[in-house]
């Protein structure tokens, strides 16, 4: 999670799509109803279902035009944004050691009040591989590739059929 030391809203909201008219930070469940010019983007964050519980060893970080929305999850992000145009890019790290940035993707988004935008993004199987996201559940980056390597060490290991099953009840729950 982002702490107080690492977030900081600045002096200008102007600056900041993330900052409410209160001068508080993003982090709300929904926008302010009474306002018209409030909107939401909504992220629903993933990642592969190759890694042995991935959600534990890496978490995704979203940043609106340069700024980092504090609390990103795996799962449903709400962001609560001014109506425009905004520059959304995901990527996830380590939970370990906050290491480097794997699997950037990024889009630009219009967001009204009567049109939210609702992106998806998966996180890539492995490092070189980019993430995906787009305005529909995105496929996982580099699932061949790692299926084949999963492949190619379990014959070397004796392990084939168990890493079949493995690979193919956790494809088919992805789905």
């Amino acid at each position: 999670m982002f702490g107080p030391s690492e977030w900081r809203p600045p002096q200008d909201a102007v600056r900041n799509p993330l900052a409410t008219p209160d001068g508080g930070s993003a982090r709300r469940e929904s926008a302010p109803g009474s306002s018209g010019c409030w909107a939401e983007i909504t992220v629903h964050a993933s990642c592969s279902p190759l890694l042995i519980d991935g959600e534990s060893i890496c978490k995704p970080v979203i940043v609106v035009n340069g700024w980092v929305v504090p609390g990103s999850h795996w799962g449903r992000n709400r962001v609560p944004m001014r109506e425009g145009r905004y520059h959304v890019r995901v990527f996830t790290t380590s939970t370990l050691d906050d290491g480097p940035e794997v699997g950037s993707a990024m889009t630009n988004v219009s967001v009204a009040q009567a049109s939210p935008a609702e992106l998806y993004y998966r996180a890539p199987t492995m490092p070189p591989f980019s993430g995906a996201i787009g305005p529909v559940p995105q496929r996982t980056p580099g699932l061949a590739l790692s299926c084949v390597i999963w492949g190619i060490t379990a014959w070397a290991l004796g392990w084939l059929p168990v890493v079949i099953l493995v690979v193919a009840v956790q494809h088919l729950a992805a789905l």
